[in-house]
């Protein structure tokens, strides 16, 4: 899960990137994706995920549509 959000948000820093001209508010969304990137990274595909820590995940995953129908209730 964390290895697909991961290169989901790398993909979404790199398209605010490309964009030239983008207001400056465009820099502020870049930091928080790399951020993130790199606390997916560290999480890695941990097996023993905290139950608020998964809710968190499904929920990043529901807003970049890497899992189109995230089962929250599974947790």
């Amino acid at each position: 899960m964390t290895t697909k959000l991961a290169h989901s948000c790398f993909q979404l820093y790199q398209f605010w990137e490309s964009v030239r001209g983008a207001p400056s508010e465009v820099n502020i969304i870049k930091n928080d994706l790399q951020i993130l990137t790199k606390i997916l990274e560290e999480i890695g595909d941990d097996k023993d995920l905290s139950p608020s820590v998964r809710l968190a995940l499904l929920s990043c995953e529901a807003k970049l549509n890497v899992n189109p129908t995230p089962q929250i209730g599974n947790l």
